[in-house]
């Protein structure tokens, strides 16, 4: 299996400061600790967004037909591994219907959007079909 983003993926998403802080669990500022943070949440999101894809017509990995990861599974991957991250952290809000959330819930909702898309059709990927 291969990483669908990296680090700089998540950073363009949600800022370079708040990814560090996102990985930074024990406050320490470790740059080990953080990196392999990263990596972990990266490896963890690709394999979700593998799950996700396997309930529609794609064949994972999900590449194009010149073997690269599409730029919306990037985009979607890097979404999710910052979610990832974030999540641990714990809540700080409420949705309109009463539901424990969190600031960027949102995206999470965005994730659930795109693959719902993708599966009836209204998204079309990049990415090969299998």
């Amino acid at each position: 299996m291969s990483d669908y983003c990296t680090r700089a993926d998540i950073e363009a998403v949600y800022g370079v400061g708040n990814v560090a802080i996102f990985a930074d669990l024990d406050g320490d500022a470790d740059s080990t600790k953080i990196a392999n943070r990263i990596a972990s949440v990266i490896t963890q999101a690709s394999i979700e967004t593998d799950e996700y894809a396997r309930s529609t017509s794609y064949h994972i990995p999900l590449t194009t037909s010149a073997g690269a990861t599409p730029s919306s599974i990037k985009d979607i991957t890097a979404r999710l591994a910052g979610l990832l991250m974030y999540e641990p952290r714990g809540l700080d809000g409420y949705s309109p219907d009463g539901k424990p959330n969190h600031k960027y819930y949102y995206q999470r909702e965005y994730i659930n959007q795109f693959w719902q898309d993708v599966r009836n059709s209204v998204r079309i990927l990049d990415a090969e079909r299998g």
